[in-house]
């Protein structure tokens, strides 16, 4: 396995594709971590310590998940969604190695979420030729 690098144009591509889920979707933060938990970049309006163990603590949640779906018969899930009295969690499959982690509030509803990062998301774009 080798490491793989984003040029500067891909990470310029990206920080706009995340700014845009951050601003239209009113979201806190929105991540692109690899399956590992390692943040390939992020955008959020209150950068906080906490950003890296959100990050591994989601990629761990996600990969959990994964291995309840194959328990019942699928393959995978696309997506997790996380519902808290306050704040939620949305994370989806990017591609086989990175995912992307939405955190928001009360202010917004999920379908925008999902709605943000579909037509924002083509990620997999951008982390596929990474």
């Amino acid at each position: 396995m080798h490491d793989k690098a984003i040029t500067e144009e891909q990470g310029e591509a990206l920080r706009y594709v995340l700014s845009g889920i951050l601003v239209r979707a009113d979201t806190d933060a929105v991540f692109v971590c690899d399956k590992g938990g390692n943040i390939v970049d992020h955008v959020s309006l209150d950068e906080k310590e906490t950003d890296v163990t959100i990050a591994a603590l989601a990629s761990g949640s996600f990969a959990a998940t994964g291995e309840l779906a194959k328990l019942i018969g699928e393959p995978t899930f696309r997506s997790v969604y996380h519902k808290g009295e306050n704040k939620s969690v949305y994370m989806q499959n990017l591609s086989q190695s990175f995912l992307i982690l939405v955190l928001f509030g009360k202010k917004t509803t999920i379908g925008m979420i999902k709605l943000c990062v579909e037509k924002f998301g083509k990620l997999d774009i951008l982390v596929n030729n990474a």
